[in-house]
C-alpha cells in the first residue's frame, strides 16, 4: 500500500461552516475517506473533475465541525491502492495527494544517482534473445560508464570523453553517437533489444543488430550502473535513474519494474521493484543518492 502526501491546508473552504477535503489521485480511482476505521463517503471516477493533463483527477470531501479530527484518505484503482491521513481541524481546505508508485513506506523520487562502485542486481538472467530492457536515464557527468550489462553482449556504456554509447551483441561491440550524453542533467529515453533487435532512443531508432546472444553454461544476472563477468563486478557507471524496467519482447511478461525511491524509516536509497514487490539496494561500495521527491 502507497502513502500520500499531505500537500498543506492553504485556502479558503467552499463554505465557511465546514472544512474542504481537496484530494489529487489517478483519474480513474475510486477516494474515500474513513473516520474511527469507518468509511464515511466514496467518490468513483465519474465524481471526479480529471485535469487538464489527464492524468491526475480532483475530488472534494465537506467536512463539518462536529466531524473535525483524524481521517484516512484512500484512493484504488484496480490492484493500486493509496492512503494517507489528515488532520482536519479547522474550516479550511485541506489538501492530500495520493500516487500508487511506491509503498508507504517509501518515498518516491525523481531520479536515483549511482557515483562509482554503487549498482544493483536486478535478478534477471537473459537465459535467451527475447529480454528488453527501458530505461529513462539522466547523465550525473562526463565520465557516464556502464548504464546496465551482463556478459554475452548484452550491455550498454558510455566512453570516458566520448559522447557515445556502446552496446555489446552476440559477444560484440559497437557504438552510436549520441550528443548531449555527457552533459549533466540531459535525459534520454533508451530502450534496448527491442523489436528485431533494435536499440532506440528517444524514439528515434539507432541501430538494428543489438540481438543479444543467450547464456549457456555460465548464467548471470544483469546489474544496474555496472557490468558483470561470470562472478566479478566491474565497469561502474554514474548516472541518474529515473525508471528501470526489463521485459519478455515475446511473451509480453514484465520481469522487472524498478521505481527509484527512499526508505522513509532510515532514508536508504533504492528502488522499489514493482513485479517482485520488494525493495532493492545497492550491493557495492559507492553512493547512492536522492534526487527530489516525487509529490
Amino acid at each position: 500500500m502507497s502513502r500520500g502526501f499531505i500537500i498543506g491546508a492553504g485556502g479558503e473552504g467552499l463554505s465557511v461552516n465546514s472544512a474542504v477535503l481537496h484530494v489529487t489521485a489517478p483519474a480513474g480511482s475510486t477516494v474515500s475517506i474513513a473516520k474511527g476505521g469507518v468509511t464515511v463517503k466514496s467518490l468513483g471516477p465519474e465524481k471526479a473533475h480529471i485535469k487538464v493533463d489527464g492524468v491526475k483527477a480532483d475530488y472534494y470531501f465537506s467536512i463539518a465541525p462536529a466531524n473535525y479530527g483524524e481521517w484516512t484518505v484512500t484512493a484504488v484503482l484496480g490492484a493500486d491502492t493509496a492512503d494517507e491521513t489528515a488532520a482536519v481541524i479547522e474550516n479550511r481546505q485541506y489538501d492530500v495527494a495520493l500516487d500508487y508508485r511506491v509503498p508507504s513506506l517509501y518515498q518516491a523520487i525523481t531520479y536515483l544517482e549511482t557515483t562509482s562502485a554503487a549498482w544493483f542486481d536486478t535478478g534477471i538472467i537473459p537465459t535467451d534473445t527475447s529480454y528488453e530492457t527501458r530505461t529513462r536515464i539522466q547523465a550525473a557527468g562526463a565520465n557516464g560508464g556502464y548504464l546496465f550489462g551482463v556478459e554475452g553482449g548484452y550491455y550498454m556504456r558510455k566512453p570516458n570523453g566520448y559522447e557515445q554509447l556502446y552496446y555489446g551483441y552476440n559477444n560484440s561491440e559497437d557504438r552510436i553517437e549520441v550528443p548531449g550524453i555527457a552533459s549533466a542533467g540531459t535525459r534520454f529515453d533508451i530502450i534496448y533489444n527491442a523489436a528485431s533487435g533494435a536499440i532506440l532512443i528517444n524514439g528515434a531508432q539507432k541501430a538494428a543488430n543489438a540481438n543479444i546472444r543467450a547464456l549457456a553454461s555460465r548464467q548471470y544476472s544483469i546489474l544496474v550502473s555496472a557490468c558483470r563477468y561470470g562472478a566479478a563486478i566491474q565497469n561502474y557507471g554514474a548516472w541518474r535513474y529515473e525508471d528501470f524496467v526489463i521485459s519478455n519482447k515475446v511473451s509480453g511478461a514484465l520481469l522487472c519494474d524498478l521505481r527509484p525511491c527512499y526508505r522513509k524509516a532510515d532514508g536508504v536509497v533504492g528502488f522499489w521493484d514493482d513485479v517482485s514487490k520488494t525493495f532493492l539496494t545497492s550491493q557495492g561500495t559507492g553512493t547512492v543518492i536522492a534526487g527530489p521527491d516525487l509529490s
